[in-house]
């Protein structure tokens, strides 16, 4: 166990808002090398350094991974938050092979089409680096699935759970997220040029630095979503809910914003912001 004095300053600065903002505790939090829970009880800070972590939460009776709203983020570090009633951690999935994939997405090609396969359940699974563009994971379970830079250019998740999903980094160029549930996702530095966001729930999502350059965000729920830095370049906003989002710095030329919802928005220093 290492105690408070061994913590980033910042961190526990964090720790401390979160608390107050959300009346329960963090749960873990997350830096460049991985998931770390932090103790479970509620007035103590200290950190429990262990193996890479994924929060299982009772409430969802499956893995799960809870990312505090746009604005409590600081230098790469994220804190997780999550009532810890009845909650349990537990290791986090090695990575899958590509066998491993293989099958899964068969079996759900086959439940998609109606014959007896399975419906995709890789919630809490280790697929960083993976391969799956093209793939057809259409309303697949990837809450709080380990998706950082891995390929899924073109890939169809129409309305598939990424609750919570880590996909920084990942390559998601004209993939179909129609419907999807991205709540809290951490999408740092994803390539979405040409995604299909429409009706996508990206509630609180981080979307830094993220490349949405033509992305179709028609309806999409983007309500306290983190877009610093983003680039949305031509992208379709319309309709778009952004209260209370943070676009300060995103790029925004030839962004269609119609009827968007901006209540809150923070548009400082956004390029070509034309509303």
């Amino acid at each position: 166990m290492i105690g408070t004095g061994n913590t980033p300053k910042k961190v526990l600065e964090l720790i401390r808002i979160a608390k107050e903002n959300h009346k329960t505790f963090p749960c873990c939090f997350q830096d460049n090398k991985g998931y770390f829970p932090l103790d479970p009880q509620p007035d103590t800070d200290e950190i429990c350094h262990l193996p890479r972590l994924i929060l299982k939460h009772s409430a969802f009776n499956e893995p799960a991974f809870f990312w505090v709203p746009a604005g409590a983020l600081y230098d790469g570090w994220v804190i997780g938050i999550g009532a810890m009633n009845e909650g349990t951690f537990s290791t986090a999935a090695t990575k899958m092979t590509s066998n491993e994939i293989d099958s899964v997405l068969k079996a759900h090609s086959a439940w998609l089409l109606g014959n007896d396969g399975t419906r995709a359940n890789l919630s809490g699974a280790n697929l960083s680096g993976a391969n799956l563009s093209g793939a057809n994971l259409r309303e697949a379970n990837l809450l709080g699935a380990d998706l950082s830079g891995a390929k899924l250019t073109a890939a169809n998740l129409f309305r598939a759970n990424l609750t919570g999903t880590n996909l920084s980094d990942a390559n998601l160029l004209k993939a179909n997220l129609t419907g999807a549930n991205m709540a809290k996702a951490y999408l740092w530095k994803a390539k979405l040029a040409g995604a299909n966001l429409t009706e996508a729930d990206l509630t609180g999502a981080d979307l830094r630095r993220a490349d949405l350059r033509r992305a179709d965000l028609f309806n999409a729920n983007l309500t306290g979503a983190d877009l610093v830095k983003a680039n949305l370049t031509g992208a379709n906003l319309r309709e778009a809910k952004l209260n209370g989002a943070d676009l300060t710095g995103a790029d925004l030329t030839g962004a269609n914003l119609k009827q968007a919802d901006l209540l809150g928005t923070d548009l400082s220093g956004a390029i070509n912001c034309l509303i």
